[in-house]
């Protein structure tokens, strides 16, 4: 009986690291918004050959497939982390619980050394078009023996080879799936799908573009309205650092702080058009950059990052962005503190019989409030609710 005991122990504990061990799927991308190409790489490493036909194979030894959200820092993406994660699940729900969806794995290098550091993954499955491969091929973890390359070989418009040649490829890559790269697939033409449709329009997941809708992503307002937008977005920045400076010495050191303090002085808000005319030695200087088709929750992830940007990698980062995050999150979630909202003209038109003048009625509206004792503050009142920013306009 001793025996038996020790063996099935021995057993319990080998066996679920036996089980776990796994090989597991990964891509990165920017989903800003998620593209038919994009979404449909992903699918392919599903197994889901309505991509391609090569793809019936490919998702047979994989247990599930890691999609990577990533960091919006590098390219000021126009939607935030949260709502490019939301459009990605959206556009991948059917598939269940094979897909697992992550935002906080840092860029793509960064993403793939953490999953690198799982025991439990076997083998890691990279699934990557070849213009990200040739950007990625050079870099330290890209060595690893237990990384596999699954590159989709984008063919230009009107080229007649593919981008990557499979003879010139090393042993832990293969190329699988060759498609045409459609034109206008950046993130600057696709995000006009919402306005103009045009030929962008089948460059975005249906299923993102129901979520898209919903939120009312990439939309610009118009020019009359970009003023008072930007006002808006100045005033909201202002009183960020306002409330993170009064919260910084509960968190950190009142040296500290006052370094932060003078640092955020330095912060010039500047439009998008404007930073591409900055000079080279002008690069390294705080700027934050106001997009009008960015979301109000992109808004407050830049004050966020913009804010902290000189704490990155210390413990004090970890410390305060919590608050910060907390803080500039309050700028637009709720009323009355959401002053972030997309200003959009809105007309109302009511269909009557040609000729038929429009009916007008009185109703009685009972103008007394319900007895009792009211305490009320009309002066925050009004500050919450009639921005300064409305007044100047």
């Amino acid at each position: 009986m001793k025996y038996f005991l020790l063996a099935f122990l021995t057993v319990s504990v080998l066996f679920p690291a036996m089980v776990m061990a796994a090989t597991v799927g990964f891509y990165a991308g920017t989903f800003d918004p998620p593209t038919q190409a994009e979404t449909g790489m992903v699918r392919c490493a599903l197994g889901d050959a309505s991509f391609h036909k090569q793809c019936a194979q490919i998702g047979k030894p994989l247990s599930r497939i890691v999609v990577s959200v990533n960091e919006s820092g590098v390219d000021d993406t126009l939607a935030s982390a949260r709502e490019r994660a939301l459009m990605v699940k959206k556009a991948l729900q059917k598939y269940g619980d094979r897909v697992e969806i992550v935002t906080a794995l840092g860029n793509r290098e960064e993403a793939t050394s953490a999953l690198l550091q799982d025991r439990n993954i076997e083998q890691l499955v990279q699934f990557i078009d070849s213009d990200s491969f040739q950007a990625a091929k050079s870099s330290p973890v890209s060595q690893d023996p237990r990384l596999l390359w699954m590159v989709f070989s984008l063919k230009k418009p009107g080229s007649p080879t593919p981008a990557l040649d499979p003879k010139t490829l090393p042993s832990n890559v293969k190329l699988f799936v060759e498609i045409e790269q459609q034109p206008g697939s950046s993130a600057s033409a696709v995000h006009k799908v919402t306005q103009s449709g045009g030929v962008t329009a089948g460059l975005v997941d249906l299923a993102a573009k129901t979520v898209i809708e919903k939120l009312s992503l990439y939309q610009e307002v118009s020019e009359d309205l970009a003023k008072l937008q930007k006002s808006l977005f100045e005033e909201s920045w202002t009183g960020f650092l306002r409330d993170l400076k009064s919260a910084c010495p509960s968190t950190l050191s009142d040296k500290d702080c006052a370094g932060l303090a003078s640092s955020w002085e330095t912060i010039a808000i500047v439009n998008e058009d404007q930073i591409n005319r900055i000079d080279e030695k002008d690069a390294s200087a705080n700027f934050l950059v106001y997009k009008r088709a960015q979301s109000e929750d992109r808004w407050a992830e830049k004050f966020t990052d913009t804010a902290l940007k000189s704490l990155q990698g210390s413990a004090s980062y970890e410390k305060l962005k919590p608050v910060a995050a907390d803080m500039s999150s309050k700028m637009y979630l709720g009323y009355p503190e959401g002053k972030l909202f997309h200003l959009r003209k809105v007309s109302v038109q009511v269909k009557r019989p040609s000729g038929e003048p429009p009916k007008v009625s009185q109703k009685p509206v009972a103008c007394s409030a319900p007895p009792g004792k009211y305490n009320m503050d009309i002066v925050q009142y009004t500050a919450d609710r009639f921005p300064k920013a409305f007044a100047v306009f």
